[in-house]
C-alpha cells in the first residue's frame, strides 16, 4: 500500500504528513498510528533551532576527519552503530592500519574492548597473534573517496 505524496517515511517507525498549515508525526503506520503528533511551523522551526544546537555541542570527532589514518593507530575510538557481535556504543583501539597501494585502498583494523572479552590493559597495536588464540574481535574499516562506502565514519574518536 503506497502512502500520500504528501507523507514521508522517515525511519524507526516516523512518518510525517504535511496537512498544509503544519506537520503531523505518526508512529508505526501512515494510516493506523499508534501515536501522532502536531508540529505548528514555529514548533518545528524551535526543534530544528534546538537540534542544530545540540549538534554543535556534543558532534562526534569521526574517524573519516583524520586526514592520516596512520595517526589513528593506538587511539580509542567508539562504534557509533551496530556491527556483528558488536553494539554502538562499545569501545575499542585502532590497532594497526593498512594500506593495499596499488589499488588505494586504505583502513585501520579496531580491536573492541567488550564486556565479555576486555582488552589486555595496555593495548595498542596489534601484536600478530591470531584472533583464535587472543580472543580479540577485530573489525577492519576502509576509507573511501565516496563519504558514503567510507567505513570510518562510523567510529567517533575518543579524547
Amino acid at each position: 500500500m503506497s502512502q500520500p505524496e504528501n507523507m514521508e517515511y522517515l525511519g524507526d517507525g516516523v512518518y510525517i504528513e504535511d496537512d498544509g498549515s503544519g506537520f503531523w508525526l505518526k508512529a508505526n503506520h501512515h494510516e493506523n498510528p499508534t501515536d501522532m503528533i502536531y508540529l505548528e511551523p514555529g514548533v518545528l522551526s524551535n526543534l530544528f533551532r534546538w537540534t542544530v544546537a545540540r549538534r554543535k555541542r556534543v558532534e562526534p570527532k569521526l574517524l573519516s576527519g583524520v586526514d592520516d589514518l596512520r595517526l589513528a593507530v593506538g587511539h580509542r575510538v567508539r562504534a557509533l552503530r551496530d556491527f556483528s557481535g558488536v553494539p554502538a556504543g562499545t569501545e575499542g583501539v585502532v590497532d594497526e592500519y593498512y594500506n593495499d597501494g596499488a589499488a588505494g585502498h586504505e583502513g585501520v583494523m579496531v580491536a573492541w574492548d567488550l564486556d565479555e572479552k576486555p582488552l589486555p590493559p595496555g593495548y595498542k597495536t596489534y601484536d600478530g597473534v591470531p584472533a583464535a588464540r587472543s580472543g580479540i574481535l577485530r573489525d577492519g574499516f576502509g576509507r573511501s573517496g565516496d563519504p558514503e562506502m567510507d567505513e570510518t565514519r562510523f567510529l567517533e574518536v575518543l579524547a
